[in-house]
């Protein structure tokens, strides 16, 4: 994706093309840099195709996320509960089974 002037049909190819959404060795997320060129549209596509987006995404990327938290809680998304649904890992019981995991609507 270009990272100097991001556009919505670069980041629609980008999701039909199934490119990876990860960081690089700087720790940067394709959201950092959307934040950085203040595109509060393209970060709301991103969350509105989560179900495409994030499956694969490893819990490694994921933390990446954290210095951006605040910015992700701004954007004030319709689409946020879809991001979350995928950030927010399952936790684990003493005796090793998943608690159930309620979202609110």
């Amino acid at each position: 994706m270009c990272l100097k002037r991001p556009s919505i049909a670069q980041l629609k190819a980008c999701i039909d093309l199934n490119i990876p959404f990860t960081h690089g060795f700087d720790g940067m997320t394709p959201l950092h840099f959307l934040f950085m060129a203040n595109e509060t549209t393209l970060v709301n596509h991103i969350f509105q195709k989560a179900s495409t987006v994030f499956p694969k995404v490893s819990d490694e990327t994921f933390e990446k996320l954290s210095d951006i938290i605040g910015n992700i809680l701004q954007t004030n998304s319709p689409y946020l509960q879809k991001f979350f649904g995928f950030g927010v890992g399952v936790p684990r019981t003493c005796a090793d089974k998943p608690l159930t995991r309620y979202i609110l609507s």
